[in-house]
Protein backbone atom coordinates (compact mmCIF):
# COMPACT_ATOMS: atom_id res chain seq x y z
CA UNK A 1 0.00 0.00 0.00
CA UNK A 2 1.09 3.53 -0.77
CA UNK A 3 0.98 4.85 2.81
CA UNK A 4 3.41 2.19 4.02
CA UNK A 5 6.25 3.40 1.82
CA UNK A 6 9.13 4.77 3.84
CA UNK A 7 9.39 8.10 2.08
CA UNK A 8 9.22 11.54 3.59
CA UNK A 9 5.75 13.06 3.63
CA UNK A 10 4.97 15.74 1.06
CA UNK A 11 5.88 19.06 2.70
CA UNK A 12 2.98 20.80 0.98
CA UNK A 13 0.49 18.51 2.74
CA UNK A 14 -0.66 20.07 6.01
CA UNK A 15 -0.47 18.09 9.23
CA UNK A 16 -3.92 18.19 10.90
CA UNK A 17 -2.43 19.25 14.25
CA UNK A 18 -0.42 22.13 12.76
CA UNK A 19 -1.01 25.25 14.90
CA UNK A 20 -2.12 27.29 11.89
CA UNK A 21 -4.51 24.55 10.78
CA UNK A 22 -6.02 24.31 14.26
CA UNK A 23 -6.46 28.10 14.37
CA UNK A 24 -8.03 27.97 10.89
CA UNK A 25 -10.46 25.29 12.08
CA UNK A 26 -11.54 27.48 15.02
CA UNK A 27 -11.97 30.42 12.63
CA UNK A 28 -14.15 28.40 10.24
CA UNK A 29 -16.13 27.10 13.21
CA UNK A 30 -16.89 30.69 14.19
CA UNK A 31 -18.07 31.37 10.63
CA UNK A 32 -20.39 28.36 10.83
CA UNK A 33 -21.83 29.61 14.14
CA UNK A 34 -22.32 33.08 12.64
CA UNK A 35 -24.13 31.53 9.65
CA UNK A 36 -26.30 29.37 11.91
CA UNK A 37 -27.49 32.47 13.73
CA UNK A 38 -27.72 35.06 10.95
CA UNK A 39 -29.32 33.05 8.14
CA UNK A 40 -32.43 31.96 10.10
CA UNK A 41 -32.88 35.49 11.44
CA UNK A 42 -32.72 36.94 7.93
CA UNK A 43 -35.12 34.33 6.57
CA UNK A 44 -37.47 34.69 9.55
CA UNK A 45 -37.71 38.44 9.23
CA UNK A 46 -37.76 38.25 5.40
CA UNK A 47 -35.14 40.80 4.71
CA UNK A 48 -35.86 41.17 1.00
CA UNK A 49 -32.96 43.40 0.03
CA UNK A 50 -29.86 42.81 2.16
CA UNK A 51 -27.60 45.75 2.77
CA UNK A 52 -24.26 46.01 0.95
CA UNK A 53 -22.55 45.12 4.24
CA UNK A 54 -24.33 41.77 4.41
CA UNK A 55 -23.53 41.08 0.76
CA UNK A 56 -19.83 41.73 1.38
CA UNK A 57 -19.78 39.63 4.57
CA UNK A 58 -21.61 36.78 2.83
CA UNK A 59 -19.17 36.84 -0.08
CA UNK A 60 -16.24 36.81 2.36
CA UNK A 61 -17.70 33.85 4.27
CA UNK A 62 -18.38 31.94 1.04
CA UNK A 63 -14.77 32.55 0.00
CA UNK A 64 -13.49 31.29 3.35
CA UNK A 65 -15.59 28.13 3.06
CA UNK A 66 -14.24 27.54 -0.46
CA UNK A 67 -10.68 28.01 0.84
CA UNK A 68 -11.45 25.57 3.65
CA UNK A 69 -12.47 22.93 1.11
CA UNK A 70 -9.21 23.48 -0.77
CA UNK A 71 -7.23 23.18 2.47
CA UNK A 72 -9.02 19.97 3.40
CA UNK A 73 -7.90 18.39 0.13
CA UNK A 74 -4.33 19.20 1.26
CA UNK A 75 -4.54 18.10 4.90
CA UNK A 76 -3.29 14.71 6.06
CA UNK A 77 -5.59 12.51 8.10
CA UNK A 78 -5.04 9.90 10.77
CA UNK A 79 -5.83 6.35 9.71
CA UNK A 80 -7.09 4.63 12.86
CA UNK A 81 -6.82 1.15 11.40
CA UNK A 82 -3.11 1.49 10.64
CA UNK A 83 -2.37 4.07 13.36
CA UNK A 84 -0.53 6.50 11.10
CA UNK A 85 -1.01 9.79 9.29
CA UNK A 86 -1.79 9.55 5.60
CA UNK A 87 0.03 12.10 3.40
CA UNK A 88 -0.82 10.64 0.01
CA UNK A 89 -2.86 13.17 -1.98
CA UNK A 90 -5.01 10.57 -3.78
CA UNK A 91 -5.80 8.87 -0.47
CA UNK A 92 -6.53 12.22 1.20
CA UNK A 93 -8.90 13.18 -1.63
CA UNK A 94 -10.64 9.81 -1.53
CA UNK A 95 -11.03 9.97 2.25
CA UNK A 96 -12.35 13.56 2.14
CA UNK A 97 -14.78 12.81 -0.69
CA UNK A 98 -16.24 9.83 1.18
CA UNK A 99 -18.06 12.05 3.70
CA UNK A 100 -16.76 15.44 4.81
CA UNK A 101 -16.73 17.04 1.36
CA UNK A 102 -20.49 16.63 1.16
CA UNK A 103 -20.95 18.11 4.64
CA UNK A 104 -18.71 21.07 3.80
Amino acid sequence: LEFRKKKKPDKSVIHPLNNYKVAWDFFTCSLVIYSLIVIPVRVGFSQLTPSIGFVVVDAFIDGMFFLDICLNFNTAYFDVRHECYIYSRPMIASHYLEFWFWVD
